[in-house]
């Protein structure tokens, strides 16, 4: 090998993209030692370096110790390597599970913010809503002198039992349009929008309507559902879900929640005066 096989630290350090002042801590500690000293005492690497330095700086990243690393870089065997990389990619692995499960979480609440910015809250409307995957709690039970929160309180322990992230939001649902009216603060179960449901919203058309006001507080938003089916032959056919846009994730004041309520419909003839329930 002669002299221009061998790279200065500068020139090693542009083809690596690792800082001259990080090559220096590397041979200074003895992690990573260029390939031989100049009569001037310079530091010279070789080409096949940097492939070693590229992984000692993975290494490095996944927060194996400069110790160790220093160990391997004398007696590393092919077997040692074996082992240091499966352990490790295990213990990544399970990061970048966490990683992603925190990146759906984001995009579920910045989804909902983004969507109640542009709404028309004074606008009852159907629309055709996509399938939105959803854990749906056991039946909530809010007889005796049960509170609302008591009943939210075993949902959510339940939830986590199975093994539910209730860092995703979480909605309540109605069996239909008259368990919602006679009782619209007490769903009859709670849900979680969580991509990795096993149940779902179905798609389909839904007449939707919004209000503001803090959880439980529907308004008027019952009687202008009522009167738009029947004024547009509408006839409720399911569940009905509420769903917080914003909330104290984007909101200080409570009274600027935005609250949706959708359920879907099915155009329906009525003999006159019937009344959509």
């Amino acid at each position: 090998m002669d002299d221009s096989d061998f790279l200065s630290i500068s020139a090693f350090s542009d083809l690596t993209g690792i800082s001259r002042s990080t090559l220096i801590y590397y041979d200074e500690t003895g992690v990573f030692s260029p390939a031989s000293r100049g009569d001037n005492n310079y530091r010279y690497y070789t080409r096949q370096q940097i492939i070693t330095v590229n992984v000692v700086n993975v290494l490095r990243g996944l927060g194996v110790p400069l110790k160790e690393i220093s160990r391997l870089a004398n007696e590393r065997t092919p077997q040692v390597m074996v082992d240091l990389f499966t352990s490790h990619e295990s213990s990544l692995g399970k990061q970048i599970d966490k990683l992603n499960e925190s990146l759906k979480v984001l995009r579920t609440f910045r989804s909902l913010i983004e969507f109640g910015l542009q709404v028309d809250e004074s606008r009852v409307a159907v629309s055709d809503l996509e399938a939105l995957p959803i854990h749906i709690g056991d039946a909530n039970d809010f007889g005796g002198d049960k509170q609302f929160y008591d009943t939210f309180d075993r949902y959510c322990k339940t939830a986590r039992d199975r093994g539910v992230n209730l860092s995703y939001p979480i909605g309540g649902m109605f069996s239909d349009i008259d368990s919602f009216i006679c009782k619209p603060s007490k769903p009859d179960f709670f849900f979680s929008i969580t991509p990795d449901g096993n149940d779902e919203k179905p798609a389909g058309p839904y007449v939707v309507a919004y209000t503001h006001g803090y959880y439980g507080i529907t308004n008027d938003l019952p009687g202008r559902l009522i009167r738009y089916a029947e004024s547009h032959s509408l006839e409720f056919c399911g569940p009905v879900y509420k769903i917080y846009m914003l909330d104290e994730i984007s909101i200080n004041d409570p009274n600027g929640y935005l609250l949706q309520v959708s359920v879907p419909v099915v155009k329906g003839a009525r003999p006159s005066g019937e009344r959509v329930r």
